[in-house]
């Protein structure tokens, strides 16, 4: 099995390398370049627009209002036991 670092070129190491500035900015980027097949220059586009930051800043908007609400408590489960009486 081969890295996520072997399936990027030489060009898009050394843009995330100098661009991103966190280790998980890093992955992503690393993530996207395989996912997407970036060329340098898409990579070199999508880091200066801060598509990282977008992403993490709208991953909270894309669910819908239930659904946040439904994430952030604890659901109880519901158990309904019904006894049933043949005669």
């Amino acid at each position: 099995m081969t890295t996520l670092l072997t399936q990027i070129s030489w060009s898009n190491h050394l843009a995330i390398m100098s661009k991103a500035k966190t280790a998980e900015e890093r992955h992503f980027y690393i993530t996207l370049c395989i996912k997407e097949s970036y060329s340098a220059r898409e990579l070199d586009r999508q880091i200066n627009s801060g598509y990282y930051e977008r992403y993490m800043l709208s991953k909270e908007k894309l669910l819908p209002e239930p659904i946040k609400r439904f994430e952030r408590k604890s659901v109880p489960r519901f158990v309904c036991y019904r006894i049933f009486g043949f005669a």
